[in-house]
């Protein structure tokens, strides 16, 4: 994997979520105007754009908070195979430490969970 893309409601929630897995802030700048809309077709957008990196250095993931224009349409509720649906299938490590870190923030876990993740 290079670089995964994934649009969210917080930017600071998310970074937060991804850095207890393991992925390092990389940057983090606020892309605004027509230009940028070139190149996703919305026309203006006003965009909060954070990059993580996975341990090795060798993933990406890119965080994207639109300001402008709002979302419209929310795909949490989509069938698996919607137009414009994603995916990404984690390896097993990644697979168990989201599940400690989930049960850990949902106040299933009372101690804060030691396994680290080797992401390769």
């Amino acid at each position: 994997m290079d670089n995964v893309g994934i649009v969210v409601e917080s930017l600071d929630e998310t970074i937060a979520f991804f850095s207890e897995l393991g992925l390092k802030p990389e940057g983090r700048t606020t892309i605004k105007g027509e230009w940028a809309g070139r190149v996703t077709g919305l026309g203006y957008q006003h965009v909060e754009i954070a990059m993580m990196v996975t341990p090795d250095g060798h993933s990406r993931l890119e965080i994207s908070r639109f300001l402008t224009p709002t979302i419209v349409a929310d795909h949490r509720n989509d069938p698996v195979n919607a137009l414009e649906g994603s995916h990404l299938t984690p390896d097993r490590e990644m697979v168990i430490g989201f599940v400690i870190l989930v049960t850990w923030h949902s106040g299933l876990c009372v101690e804060r969970p030691t396994h680290s993740l080797d992401v390769r």
